[in-house]
C-alpha cells in the first residue's frame, strides 16, 4: 500500500507505510526509512515562506492523515501539528538552520541559555502610531515616553527554561509542544516569579512597546504594509497550527524575536485606558491597582489588527491562557 500524499502549493507530503526508524532533513532529498518519506529542500523552504509554517513530518504514525489540527482539509497549513510525538522530537534534534535557510538558528533540543539583549535607552511616542486608521481608544493619545537602558530577553521564555528554574511545565496548548516552544497557560504571578528567580522582572507597558518597536513608528516593526507581515510573526494567515518555536521568524532592530504572534507576553503593568494614567514621561509604570494585567503582541492566531505594535490587551492574573506567555528584562549592568 503506497503512502498517501497532501498537497498545498509546492508542497507533497508522502506518509509511510508503516513505523519508520527516523528522519533525516538536508538540503537536499532525504528518506525516512525504506519506503517511507521522501523531501526535498525546495518543499522545505517553501513550507516556510507560507501559510504552511514549519512542516512537521510523521516517521513511525499510520499512513492516513492525522487527526486535528495538522489535518490540511481543515487547516491552511501542510501539516502544522504533530501527529506522532517523538517524530517531533527527531525533527527539532535534527534539522538545521541550514536545511531551513535561518540564518545559523538552530531549533533547540533542550533546555538553552537566556539570551539578554541590551535595549538602548531613549525617547518615543506611546501609543497609536502615524497613519494607522485600526487603532482602538484605549492606544490614544500616543505620548510621549522616555526609558533608561535595560535588557530583554531575546525570545519569549520557552518550556524547557520555565521548567529548569520553576520544576513544572504549565503549556496547555495541546497541538504545539516542545523544548523550544513558548511556555504559555502561565499565570501572571508565576511568570513574575520566574523573572525574578533569573534576576529580572517583567516589563512594564512602555518597556515593551519601546522594544517591540526597536526605533520604528510604523504599525508593524516592518513596516506599515502587511504584506511584510508573515515575514516577521506566526499569526492567523501564517501559522502553525498552534504556538511555533521561538526564533524562527525575522527579528526586529534590536534582535528580538516573536514580539508579534506566537503568544500574547505579560508585562508587569496593571491595564487602564491612557488618558486615566498618572502623567509620568520617564520611565512610567502602570497603575496602582486594578483587575486586568496588561499583555501585548498579540498571538499565533491573532488577526492582523492585534499584531500592531500598539495593540493593547489585558487579562485577569488569576487566568491562565494557551495564549499567554512573557519575556523578562533586567537593570543593566547585572
Amino acid at each position: 500500500m503506497a503512502g498517501l500524499g497532501r498537497r498545498h502549493g509546492k508542497c507533497q507530503l508522502h506518509w509511510p507505510t508503516g513505523a519508520l526508524d527516523q528522519l533525516a532533513v538536508t538540503s537536499g532529498p532525504a528518506t525516512c526509512g525504506e519506503g517511507g518519506i521522501t523531501m526535498h529542500y525546495t518543499c522545505v523552504a517553501a513550507v516556510l515562506g507560507t501559510a504552511c509554517g514549519l512542516a512537521v513530518w510523521s516517521c513511525s504514525g499510520s499512513p492516513g492523515p492525522c487527526d486535528g489540527p495538522g489535518d490540511c482539509t481543515d487547516r491552511s497549513a501542510c501539516v502544522d501539528a504533530v501527529c506522532v510525538e517523538d517524530s517531533k522530537n527527531v525533527l527539532e534534534s535534527r534539522v538545521s538552520s541550514d536545511s531551513f535557510g535561518l540564518d545559523g538558528l538552530d531549533l533547540c533540543t533542550g533546555a538553552q541559555p537566556l539570551t539578554w539583549i541590551p535595549i538602548p535607552g531613549g525617547a518615543f511616542n506611546m501609543g497609536c502610531s502615524p497613519l494607522d486608521d485600526n487603532c482602538g481608544s484605549n492606544e490614544k493619545p500616543s505620548h510621549a515616553v522616555t526609558l533608561s537602558p535595560f535588557e530583554m530577553l531575546q525570545t519569549e521564555v520557552t518550556e524547557s527554561q520555565y521548567e529548569q528554574v520553576m520544576a513544572q511545565n504549565p503549556s496547555c496548548d495541546p497541538f504545539g509542544r516542545g523544548p523550544c516552544y513558548p511556555v504559555e497557560c502561565v499565570l501572571w504571578a508565576d511568570a513574575k516569579a520566574f523573572c525574578e528567580a533569573v534576576g529580572g522582572r517583567l516589563p512594564t507597558e512602555a518597556e515593551w512597546e519601546y522594544a517591540a518597536r526597536a526605533g520604528t513608528e510604523t504599525k508593524f516593526y516592518c513596516g506599515n504594509d502587511l504584506a511584510c507581515l508573515s515575514e516577521i510573526a506566526w499569526w492567523t494567515n501564517a501559522h502553525f497550527g498552534s504556538k511555533a518555536p521561538v526564533g524562527l521568524k525575522a527579528p526586529n532592530g534590536y534582535g528580538l524575536y516573536d514580539t508579534l504572534g506566537n503568544v500574547f507576553e505579560w508585562t508587569g503593568d496593571w491595564y487602564d485606558y491612557y488618558g486615566y494614567l498618572p502623567t509620568q514621561s520617564q520611565d512610567p509604570v502602570g497603575p496602582d491597582s486594578g483587575l486586568l494585567r496588561v499583555s501585548r503582541g498579540g498571538y499565533w492566531f491573532s488577526p492582523a489588527g492585534e499584531l500592531r505594535v500598539s495593540f493593547r490587551s489585558g487579562g485577569p492574573p488569576s487566568y491562565a491562557s494557551y495564549n499567554d506567555g512573557f519575556r523578562c528584562v533586567r537593570e543593566v549592568n547585572r
